[in-house]
């Protein structure tokens, strides 16, 4: 069977069907990579290589909304420590609870109620496509919030967050050897500490 162009040259439908067939497959096989990309640098790095810190860090304040709702002042999830303290109280699910707890005072065990509230926020930060270990954040009086400490959870890289203090000005001094400090944007900066 053959296609005829305006020119009257004969190409064969089964080519053109199999070159067509390869280059959906050859697209197909470039999106799968690019996913590997970014699942395997969020989990390396903490973050996409795909986006700027000064994208994620717009990214975290699309979690604003639901941190504010629910008025949480302390979040942890980790496979061994998860927390939460906020307007509901505050709860915990770990067997280290001197290391895991991010907060003063008791904290029993999560209700159903804290635990469906625990989810809502996990999946708001989750959206972000920052991997957040865990959090604190300060509110003003109209319940927004002042400040926030975004803790990455990631395998190849020291202790790094993402601090929002809107309007800083300048970012604090290095500490050499111990503390460094990288702006983002006005409201954002990047502290990297030595794990030693």
């Amino acid at each position: 069977m053959f296609l005829y162009c305006s020119n009257h040259v004969a190409i064969p439908i089964m080519d053109m069907t199999q070159r067509v067939r390869r280059v959906v497959i050859l697209i197909i096989v470039t999106f799968i990579i690019i996913g590997i990309i970014h699942i395997g640098t969020c989990w390396l790095f903490g973050v996409s290589v795909f986006s700027s810190r000064s994208q994620q860090a717009q990214n975290l304040e699309t979690a604003f909304a639901m941190i504010e709702q629910y008025r949480v002042t302390d979040y942890r999830n980790q496979d061994w420590c998860q927390n939460i303290a906020y307007a509901g109280g505050q709860f915990s699910d770990t067997t280290h609870p001197s290391t895991c707890n991010l907060f003063a005072g008791p904290a029993p065990s999560f209700t159903p109620s804290a635990t469906a509230d625990f989810r809502s926020i996990t999946q708001a930060l989750r959206r972000s496509g920052v991997r957040v270990a865990f959090f604190d954040a300060d509110f003003n009086s109209a319940g927004r919030i002042r400040s926030a400490r975004f803790n990455i959870n990631c395998l190849l890289c020291g202790r790094v967050r993402y601090e929002y203090q809107p309007n800083y000005g300048i970012v604090p001094q290095d500490i050499p050897n111990e503390m460094w400090f990288t702006p983002i944007n006005h409201n954002w900066y990047k502290v990297e500490e030595d794990w030693n």
